[in-house]
């Protein structure tokens, strides 16, 4: 599966990196990203829920469970996440 940073650039603008993960055979403990957590929250959304261009108001961790996820950033980029990934959410300021 992929692991994702998603984070505010030097310019406030939104930038997505891909966070390199070992292969589970070279793993004993490793951490990818350690950030206190405040509150969990499951939901769902309808397949034709959008929502426009924001800023997170706090840090989110993003694992699609069923579908697929669709972000797109203010450069035009689209990136697609699906079942098993893990989008860790930091743009918190900028312009999201």
């Amino acid at each position: 599966k992929r692991a994702f940073q998603l984070y505010n650039g030097p310019d406030g603008q939104s930038v997505i990196r891909q966070l390199d993960l070992p292969a589970a055979q070279e793993l004993d403990t490793q951490w990818l990203l350690r950030r206190p957590a405040e509150r969990v929250t499951l939901g769902m959304m309808s397949p034709d829920y959008m929502m426009d261009f924001h800023v997170a108001n706090q840090p989110n961790i993003l694992i699609p469970l069923f579908g697929t996820l669709l972000v797109r950033l203010k450069d035009g980029s689209e990136h697609a996440f699906g079942h098993g990934d893990i989008l860790f959410a930091e743009d918190c300021n900028g312009i999201g």
